[in-house]
């Protein structure tokens, strides 16, 4: 009795979140927990990775192959004398080549599986409540999702054993568009995770969408991957894609970082009046013109977005009756039309922020670049001043935001 009760629970832990990867193998057991009606029902959380594997920028035949690993070997061998070996190896292994070749049919014909099955395997199960949808390196760590440094879009270290390796890069291929379209059939979830996404994706969000407004989903991440073909695409319809779930609770959104344009000036890919507002050329594809809100909104989370003072402000107090935790990261104020030197500055935002506002968590990080009377930013990873800013905004006194903190910023 007591083999079978422990045998029980270790069969909830071990269904409780399932991996699906484009290989034959793993669509195969998705399918079978599928169709497993006591397993089916054990599965909380789906890690749905979008990754598609490569050799190099454009390995396409055996000589290709063997020059690419013989160059490798050479780069590595002082540095990485392991890595440089297995270079090595693969460069004189044609059976390495021929296996790999394999693995990218094998890889198609699993995306063509995923087509097939995707909507009933999603549909069937009743009790998953997350969707983590992941293109990018990353490993689990206490069932959570974590990056695995840069590797987005540069060489991966090569694994052992050889047989089974996949490849050192990610194909810019994406696939993501399917996994969009497969996460609306997945009526009970709750939370969505776009872990690793592009720029361009962004704005290919709402073609797959539905043509009702989904009720079910409460909390969606939204984290870039380190593109950095970044595209500032300020006419997409990201905004309608927000707009269509409209229960929403909690939103993340991580751009992870600025680029650089023209005459070196550093910028966001997106703004938050483009983010967070549907623009009258799109409101005639069929969508509402005007601010996107979510009455139930409690938790707001911006990483690397430049705004103008209004555009802020607005977004914040259409949220009031419900906003109680607002975090943002590495913010840019930029001039609008309206506004004077001083009501610009980061000082007068906050403060205006805070008095309009009933929040019980408010966090600031990263650098927070204001254009007023001195060009510059203070950088609020220092937890003792970001604590001063909102010992300040809750209790009133100086302002620790002074031009004698503020760090020149050359744009």
């Amino acid at each position: 009795m007591t083999c079978r009760l422990f045998a029980r629970l270790g069969t909830a832990c071990l269904f409780h979140t399932v991996t699906l990867r484009y290989s034959l193998a793993s669509v195969g057991k998705a399918y079978q927990i599928a169709q497993d009606a006591q397993l089916r029902s054990l599965v909380r959380t789906l890690i749905w990775d979008n990754n598609l594997w490569r050799v190099g920028a454009n390995v396409r035949d055996w000589h290709e192959w063997e020059r690419y690993f013989n160059l490798r070997a050479k780069e590595a061998q002082d540095c990485e004398p392991e890595q440089s070996a297995l270079y090595k190896e693969l460069a004189e292994s044609r059976p390495y080549w021929t296996n790999y070749l394999a693995l990218l049919d094998e890889e198609q014909a699993a995306i063509c599986e995923v087509d097939r099955i995707g909507r009933r395997f999603l549909g069937d199960l009743p009790s998953l409540q997350k969707i983590h949808v992941v293109k990018g390196a990353y490993h689990l760590s206490n069932g959570r999702i974590c990056r695995a440094g840069d590797y987005d879009y540069t060489t991966i270290p090569v694994t052992v054993p050889l047989s089974s390796w996949r490849g050192d890069s990610f194909s810019r291929f994406s696939t993501m568009d399917r996994a969009y379209a497969f996460l609306t059939y997945a009526a009970k979830a709750t939370k969505w995770r776009l872990n690793g996404i592009t720029a361009a994706d962004l704005g290919k969000l709402p073609a797959v969408l539905p043509g009702e407004r989904l009720t079910s989903i409460r909390s969606i991440r939204i984290r870039l991957g380190r593109d950095l073909a970044y595209i500032y695409a300020h006419t997409d319809m990201f905004a309608a894609f927000l707009g269509y779930h409209c229960n929403l609770e909690s939103l993340h959104i991580d751009l992870r970082g600025r680029v650089v344009g023209e005459y070196h000036m550093t910028r966001s890919i997106r703004t938050i009046q483009d983010t967070f507002e549907i623009l009258r050329s799109n409101a005639k594809l069929g969508y509402h013109e005007g601010p996107v809100t979510w009455p139930k909104l409690r938790k707001l989370s911006l990483h690397h977005f430049d705004t103008t003072r209004p555009a802020l402000l607005s977004l914040v107090a259409r949220h009031n009756a419900t906003l109680r935790d607002l975090r943002l990261h590495d913010i840019s104020l930029f001039a609008d039309n309206g506004d004077d030197m001083k009501s610009m500055s980061w000082p007068d935002v906050l403060k205006t922020l805070w008095a309009t506002t009933n929040l019980d968590n408010l966090a600031l990080s990263g650098e927070f670049l204001d254009r007023s009377f001195m060009i510059g930013s203070w950088i609020l990873d220092d937890p003792g001043l970001a604590k001063a800013v909102v010992d300040w905004l809750v209790n009133g006194g100086s302002c620790p935001l002074t031009n004698d903190n503020k760090f020149p910023r050359v744009l």
